[in-house]
């Protein structure tokens, strides 16, 4: 038998984005999740997290790849980007499964215009 909890925290926001070629993050792990460098501004990413740490405290068995929870992709997705540099059958891969979602429209190739940079 599982351990009964209260349920897991859900989190959403906007990214803020730094010049982290003039600034050093000094901030944890999760802290970081929220956080990219500011040649991705253009983006504007809105991001959602949830965590199941409290839940294994309780002795929850949680899935090790990933949970599942239901959401209304189309008002959630405004757009997907894809890194041009991704492989062709990802690429592919990612447009059929936007196509599947009814999604399709909102797929672009980033332009990357900056380095991706992480701290």
């Amino acid at each position: 038998m599982e351990a009964q909890h209260k349920g897991e925290e859900f989190w959403g926001g906007n990214v803020k984005y730094v010049g982290l070629l003039h600034e050093r993050l000094r901030i944890n792990a999760i802290g970081k999740f929220w956080h990219k460098h500011m040649a991705f501004s253009s983006k504007r990413e809105f991001r959602l997290r949830i965590s199941l740490s409290f839940a294994e405290e309780f002795g929850v068995t949680v899935p090790e790849q990933r949970i599942r929870a239901p959401f209304d992709f189309d008002m959630l997705v405004d757009r997907i980007f894809l890194d041009p540099s991704l492989e062709p059958q990802d690429v592919q891969l990612t447009r059929k499964s936007a196509e599947m979602a009814s999604l399709g429209d909102r797929v672009r190739v980033s332009s990357l215009l900056g380095t991706p940079r992480y701290t």
